[in-house]
């Protein structure tokens, strides 16, 4: 019988032994995502940064006062202003 008992409680230092190591391990992990979250959100926002550059440049080409007047320009200009203007009325509604 105390060969029994001592099976058990083996087997129950071994599963506790198991389950700190899983437990520790799973801290690690937990970490190690919400270090991968932080990141990736990182990534996004430069990401989004990124494409407003693209946007500008685009625009920037399409502007470009060698291939058109002055005149032109302006008006171009003035209508990416009232554009913006709108986008920023329907923000802070």
């Amino acid at each position: 019988m105390e060969n029994f008992i001592k099976k058990i409680e083996k087997k129950i230092a071994l599963l506790i032994e198991k389950y700190n190591s899983v437990r520790d391990e799973k801290i690690i992990l937990e970490k190690k995502n919400n270090e991968l979250f932080v990141e990736l959100e990182q990534k996004a926002k430069q990401i989004k940064i990124l494409e407003d550059k693209i946007k500008i440049i685009k625009i920037s080409k399409s502007v470009d006062s060698s291939s058109e007047d002055v005149y032109k320009t302006k008006h171009k200009i003035n209508e990416y202003v009232r554009e913006i203007d709108k986008c920023l009325v329907l923000l802070s509604k």
